[in-house]
């Protein structure tokens, strides 16, 4: 039961990554990060309200679209602070 509750963070943490990348691009970044760590807190609170493991596995599926979405559009933030040319220079 344990590794399935680890494992199914996974999947969806990989296959949201481009599509939370064009959602943020679509809103506004600052609004779109702080609603997903909004979000994220309160499943990481739910996640240890729950009694069974069933209703964890949801909960770890909803934490790893969120992870997705804050890391990628983290990068993408940061992607867009330099310009290209300022990167090659040295």
């Amino acid at each position: 039961m344990q590794s399935l509750i680890t494992m199914i963070f996974f999947p969806f943490y990989i296959v949201f990554q481009a599509p939370m990348v064009l959602l943020a691009r679509k809103l506004r970044p600052r609004r779109f990060i702080s609603a997903i760590v909004s979000a994220w807190g309160i499943i990481t609170i739910a996640q240890g309200l729950v009694n069974n493991w069933w209703s964890l596995l949801p909960l770890r599926a909803c934490l790893g679209i969120l992870e997705a979405g804050f890391f990628s559009s983290s990068v993408y933030i940061l992607s867009t602070w330099y310009i290209r040319r300022k990167c090659t220079e040295g």
